[in-house]
């Protein structure tokens, strides 16, 4: 038998229609197997369990917190104020500044960030590139009277025109 022969007889054939009692049952079953998988509504997790737990958890950390920094806690100034005090604000004769003699430069770098190319030009002594370079510099500086540290960044452009060497 050839498959011509074969795809004729396919072609004739019709589909039947299905039995009423069948479906009933697939559909039945397929309910059942719906209610009885771990993603259906019934399997919900009671967060009202969770509560105690994380209460316990809070209390352990809490002890935990107070044991290991309870000391360094009790000794700051902020906690030995009472509510009834006001914070006073700080006068001209309660503000240290420092002079600027007491700061010294202790480091001076330059970070290049970007370079791009201006082009080729033509110019008197020949073909020249312009390259352009962007650079951060950070200078840092350094009261050791009260360790306080500066760092001032300032962004610098250069522009510089190279000779193209041609032969």
């Amino acid at each position: 038998m050839d498959d011509s022969g074969l795809e004729g007889q396919l072609a004739k054939l019709a589909p039947a229609s299905l039995n009423p009692e069948f479906a009933d049952d697939l559909l039945s079953s397929y309910e059942e197997v719906i209610e009885s998988s771990p993603q259906s509504g019934n399997t919900q997790i009671h967060w009202k369990r969770l509560i105690p737990l994380s209460i316990a958890a809070g209390v352990v950390m809490l002890s935990y917190f107070s044991f290991q920094f309870g000391n360094d806690l009790s000794n700051h100034p902020v906690a030995k104020q009472t509510a009834t005090e006001s914070i006073s604000t700080p006068t001209a004769d309660t503000i240290v500044t420092p002079s600027p003699q007491s700061f010294v430069p202790v480091s001076s770098e330059g970070y290049l960030l970007k370079t791009s190319s201006g082009g080729i030009r033509q110019s008197a002594s020949g073909l020249i590139e312009e390259l352009n370079f962007q650079y951060q510099d950070v200078y840092h500086w350094r009261d050791s009277e009260t360790n306080t540290n500066i760092r001032f960044f300032t962004p610098r452009n250069e522009r510089v025109l190279a000779p193209v060497i041609t032969n």
